[in-house]
């Protein structure tokens, strides 16, 4: 959606929304988790806490992958970090959670 877009959120971002779209289910269910994701995502605050876990997520995720581009992007996000750029942080995140294949 747009709003989370704008954002620069993901669906994974909200774990409520996350679970009920990967559920087996109707699509009303996916109308209603679209919907909660929206409205979730008009209260998420993209500061060093939420960048942190976000962070933690593609670390368990990626392993030991490694790659040029995810180096190269994990160099981003520990300098954007450091310097108070999280959106900057989550922007890049979300990049290489496509990457692992979040």
């Amino acid at each position: 959606s747009r709003t989370l877009a704008k954002r620069g959120l993901i669906i994974g971002d909200l774990a409520s929304a996350d679970r009920a779209l990967r559920a087996p289910g109707k699509d009303l269910r996916v109308q209603a988790a679209l919907k909660t994701a929206i409205d979730a995502a008009a209260k998420v605050t993209v500061d060093r806490r939420f960048v942190e876990r976000k962070l933690d997520k593609l670390q368990s995720r990626a392993g030991s992958s490694s790659s040029a581009k995810l180096d190269a992007l994990s160099a981003q996000i520990a300098g954007d970090i450091a310097s108070g750029n999280y959106v900057g942080a989550n922007a890049s995140l979300n990049r290489a959670m496509v990457l692992v294949g979040q």
